[in-house]
């Protein structure tokens, strides 16, 4: 058995769960902890999973004592532990450690797993539910028939997030309009739909854009939508990473270089952004 204990929202945990189906052996059954916006918005493949819902003190419980329990039999070599490794720099690398256990019980230490090169794609299978994806066609069916283009601009905790000493990690909209000329240069008149945490934002930031729409739908419809799109501009944020990988086209997915750290032009995740994606640097004008 695999037991993990997950933070993180829905697209932290698609990546959870992408690299615990990977490392499952058949019929091995994963038992996972604070999964609840995955379990909620997907179907998955894997009939060995389980989710257990938590409360507030449950999850409290889970995450400081439990987790204590088991870094100790861990210790013990009592149970197994795999846990995602870092660099010199503390930064988490697409490498894990595994230690085995005397008895079939494996505690997953909570990481992100945030590359491609922690799971296999075809482990990947799971798919957002029906009635998302009905509600997604039906919003695209009622826009103008041209090209979609879909763009993500995360905002929220990003603003007051402190990365290497630096305040606000969000992107700078000249990202976002670096990205949009690529697109423009393969798409002849694309229209651009944005998913973002803060649309009153993006109707001021981007007033002069007339070819956009701006989402104000949940979680689950936006991540469809984008699913949608063949053509998509990336936040630093894996909610939009998963948008542009669950596109059965990909003809142009963009990802920011350095991730949260492009105002000091230093890698902060590195591998996240997939070979499948273009990638650009991040200049703020």
């Amino acid at each position: 058995m695999l037991f993990f204990i997950s933070d993180g929202r829905l697209g932290n945990q698609s990546f959870q769960y992408a690299f615990l189906n990977t490392r499952a052996k058949t019929s091995e059954k994963v038992l996972c902890i604070n999964m609840t916006q995955f379990s909620k918005y997907f179907n998955i493949g894997n009939p060995h999973f389980t989710f257990l819902t938590t409360t507030r003190i449950t999850s409290f419980i889970y995450r400081k004592l439990i987790s204590k329990i088991l870094t100790i039999l861990v210790r013990f070599k009592v149970i197994g532990c795999i846990k995602q490794l870092r660099g010199d720099d503390g930064k988490p690398i697409p490498e894990v450690s595994e230690v085995k256990g005397f008895i079939p019980f494996t505690y997953v230490k909570t990481g992100f797993f945030q590359s491609e090169k922690l799971f296999e794609n075809a482990k990947v299978d799971f798919c957002l539910k029906g009635e998302h994806v009905k509600v997604a066609k039906n919003i695209l069916q009622l826009l103008p028939q041209k090209e979609k283009v879909f763009i993500h601009v995360r905002r929220g905790d990003y603003i007051s997030e402190i990365y290497q000493g630096e305040r606000g990690i969000e992107l700078p909209k000249q990202y976002f309009l670096d990205a949009m000329k690529l697109v423009e240069g393969k798409v002849r008149n694309p229209f651009y739909i944005f998913l973002t945490d803060d649309p009153s934002y993006v109707r001021d930031c981007f007033s002069e854009i007339k070819n956009k729409y701006i989402s104000k739908e949940n979680l689950a419809t936006d991540l469809a939508i984008m699913s949608l799109c063949d053509y998509g501009v990336v936040s630093n944020s894996s909610f939009s990473w998963w948008g542009a990988f669950l596109s059965v086209d990909k003809k142009l997915m963009i990802f920011p270089k350095y991730w949260y750290g492009w105002k000091k032009r230093a890698e902060s995740h590195p591998c996240i952004q997939p070979v499948w994606g273009a990638t650009i640097d991040v200049r703020q004008l």
